[in-house]
């Protein structure tokens, strides 16, 4: 590489990508090394965000903005974004306990409300958890403010602060506000390291990156859930990462349940993007810590973006990722979409429509199990013989528990068993891997006159 004059830009080997500057005409002769896998050409990729423009007051400066600070008079809100997907219902069951959440953005500020980051866990550029701007610190209330009495709450409130990750992927000044992909690709391959996070990013562009669209499907394979917002400019073409196969893309929702197109009269320059790629909707405007205990509504500071929507999703994931850990990245999809308001229609241009907590959590969106034991129902005394189960339904990798008689016995898929003098009664209990859980019994009786079996 050096050779040729290369530059390396970024290394992220939990991706198993590198970001490198080619001279040109030198893409032949890498693409020729047998330690490379694939050399992708990119266009230098935009450094301006495609979503609705970040509040223009810092972040201190929101905590004076709006049209005057609410309080909660010393008991909690439960704001109308949270009730709208029907949150509150879910948390006495589930809060989000267990799930991990990395957020990308431009970092989050300070407030009672919020849990405590070890600055270990604040990444990116140096004010990861002391920001200038405020969108990173907005998405953080709707995705997780906490159930402590004060302010307001969020879609899942006990994530622990041990699962929780900021990532500043902006140059921030008072003049400026850039996306830097070197950060992003950092805060990727964080995310690599971590166990089945759920990431949720407030960037949004025109055009495929390969070599981020590799990194997002090298997540997916790990275990990652990514979420990305679909965008408030009313396009219809594909805004990415949103658009790639494997995540997640969130529109937006207006507060009467009001499905896009629409117009948002206190956020009049913007709409959320409608169009096939859309997975799902969520509200795209909400209550917002300040800072002291107290809230503001974003639409009074003229602020609705799908970043907001993407919050909330990945706050109903987290939730869902407790109720059914084993799950796999597509089934907790799978999941989320079934429980949507249009779970049984999506529409071309919104996806499944409004998620909904309480439902994603209630029981798995996926057909019940049935079983068939498989195997002789008459078998000879002292004789080896072979059982199976056929199983359909449920979803991903099943667990297996045979018992002869109410004793458990085995955990293989196929049950070996050395009759006796008496007859006997055979259970499986099978278990998939969102928890269902179905039995089913068959008698065998032991006769000298049976046929043999196939052992």
């Amino acid at each position: 590489m050096q050779e040729l004059g290369a530059s390396v830009l970024g290394a992220y080997p939990a991706l198993g990508i590198a970001r490198i500057h080619l001279p040109t005409g030198s893409a032949a002769v890498v693409r020729r090394d047998s330690f490379v896998d694939f050399v992708a050409a990119e266009p230098t990729p935009d450094r301006t965000r495609l979503l609705a423009a970040p509040p223009a007051n810092t972040f201190s400066n929101l905590l004076r903005g709006g049209s005057g600070p609410q309080r909660s008079g010393g008991t909690q809100v439960t704001p109308w974004n949270v009730q709208l997907i029907n949150a509150p219902a879910a948390w006495p069951y589930w809060t989000g306990s267990g799930s991990k959440i990395m957020i990308i953005s431009d970092g989050k500020g300070y407030d009672p409300d919020f849990p405590f980051i070890p600055a270990s866990q604040c990444g990116g550029y140096f004010n990861a958890c002391s920001p200038l701007y405020a969108v990173g610190t907005i998405m953080f209330s709707a995705l997780t403010a906490r159930d402590n009495q004060q302010g307001i709450v969020g879609v899942a409130p006990a994530i622990a602060d041990t699962n929780l990750y900021i990532w500043n992927a902006y140059v921030q000044s008072a003049t400026q506000y850039l996306f830097d992909w070197n950060s992003y690709y950092s805060a990727l391959n964080a995310a690599g390291l971590m166990y089945r996070p759920i990431v949720v990013s407030d960037w949004a562009h025109t055009g495929i990156v390969s070599s981020e669209a590799t990194a997002i499907a090298t997540l997916w394979s790990q275990g990652t859930i990514f979420v990305s917002a679909a965008g408030d400019h009313q396009f219809t073409v594909p805004v990415y990462p949103g658009g790639y196969q494997n995540v997640v893309a969130v529109s937006g929702v207006r507060a009467d349940s009001t499905l896009p197109p629409f117009v948002e009269a206190a956020c009049p320059n913007y709409a959320p993007n409608t169009a096939s790629w859309v997975t799902v909707v969520a509200p795209w405007a909400a209550f917002a810590s300040r800072g002291s205990g107290d809230y503001i509504d974003t639409r009074s500071i003229g602020f609705c973006s799908t970043v907001i929507s993407a919050a909330h999703v990945a706050g109903v994931i987290a939730l869902i990722r407790q109720r059914f850990p084993q799950a796999a990245p597509w089934e907790v999809v799978q999941q989320l979409k079934r429980s949507s308001s249009n779970g049984n229609n999506p529409s071309a241009t919104t996806g499944y429509g409004i998620v909904n907590a309480l439902r994603a959590v209630q029981s798995s969106a996926f057909p019940p199990m049935s079983l068939q034991i498989g195997g002789p129902s008459s078998v000879k005394p002292s004789r080896e013989c072979t059982w199976s189960v056929a199983v359909s339904g449920g979803t991903g990798t099943n667990t297996f528990v045979w018992s002869i008689n109410g004793v458990a016995t085995s955990q293989d898929p196929l049950f070996v068993y050395t009759s006796g003098s008496s007859s006997f009664l055979i259970t499986v209990t099978v278990t998939d891997s969102f928890g269902s859980v179905k039995s089913a019994n068959k008698s065998v009786t032991v006769s000298n006159s049976a046929p043999n079996c196939v052992s």
